[in-house]
């Protein structure tokens, strides 16, 4: 991922001198500068963070700066934050590991809800600043910019300065007309009919229970989407993004060629079915699954 790069720097924590002017939200201090203020007596600590183009500096205007080693994202109250070159160290503690897989959903949701508010399609179609995208979500302006300034340390988003964004490559596949988008499997795995069963998972060790049968009382999940015609579409188009990335692995890896007819058991929308067929022009298909999946498919597969 852009902007992962796991490299160490060197976190200097400092109080703001009263009478230094404090930069703009979005400024980048010079290295020297931090060297300067940090003074010889500030005791640095050492945190992995992203990379320097990423996230520079967290002002006391409350920008954050993102420490991927424990998965938290730092607020600056009063204080500067400034990162220097230092050398890394051997390993990553193992306590610190665990705390960062613990709190990598907080990186995972910051990502669903940039998505969901469709953030990265706006940025896609010319806007850049915190202000305009706030405006066109009618949003809070400064929720708005931490937002951005976090998919930034996160290598989604690119810090231009003076509060203005642009799409990494990262960011640009989250976006919904980008080829091979990963958009809707991002709000799959990030919407409730994911995140709500996992929150039972304690519950589904102790029972054998799966998380939905814990929260709905039925043991199979897709009944539920019958009734839920949003949330339906959301997995629809995701697992046709799967699909469209799985079915030409298929097609190549297996040889079918002396295989008549190939028939795909809760094939969706065909997608894989399909990228088999157009490799072996023998096959005969059928594609078997719910009224509104084959619906859709028919006009893939003619």
């Amino acid at each position: 991922m852009d902007g992962f790069k796991e490299q160490e720097w060197n976190i200097t924590r400092t109080k703001w001198p009263s009478k230094q002017k404090r930069p703009r939200p979005g400024a980048r201090a010079s290295l020297p500068s931090a060297r300067r203020m940090a003074g010889r007596k500030a005791a640095p600590t050492t945190a992995t963070s992203v990379d320097r183009d990423a996230v520079t500096v967290a002002s006391a205007a409350g920008l954050p700066i993102v420490s991927p080693i424990d998965g938290q994202i730092r607020w600056s109250s009063g204080e500067c934050r400034f990162m220097t070159n230092t050398p890394p160290p051997a390993s990553v503690p193992p306590s610190v590991l665990a705390l960062r897989i613990a709190g990598a959903y907080r990186a995972s949701q910051t990502v669903v809800t940039a998505t969901s508010l469709g953030i990265f399609d706006l940025i896609a179609s010319g806007m850049s600043s915190s202000a305009e995208i706030a405006t066109v979500l009618n949003a809070n302006v400064g929720m708005t910019h931490r937002l951005l300034r976090a998919l930034a340390a996160f290598g989604i988003l690119r810090d231009s300065g003076e509060e203005r964004f642009q799409l990494t490559e990262v960011g640009r596949s989250l976006c919904k007309d980008t080829p091979n988008s990963v958009r809707d499997i991002v709000l799959l795995m990030g919407g409730d009919q994911f995140t709500l069963p996992f929150s039972k998972l304690t519950q589904c060790i102790l029972t054998g229970k799966n998380g939905h049968e814990l929260l709905t009382r039925e043991e199979i999940p897709f009944a539920s989407y019958e009734g839920n015609p949003e949330a339906a579409a959301i997995f629809d188009r995701a697992m046709s993004a799967i699909s469209a990335r799985t079915g030409p692995a298929l097609a190549k890896a297996y040889d079918f060629s002396k295989s008549r007819h190939l028939i795909d058991i809760g094939g969706g929308h065909g997608q894989i079915l399909c990228s088999v067929l157009k490799n072996y022009s023998q096959l005969r298909g059928t594609l078997f699954d719910l009224p509104r999946l084959t619906e859709g498919a028919r006009a893939r597969i003619a």
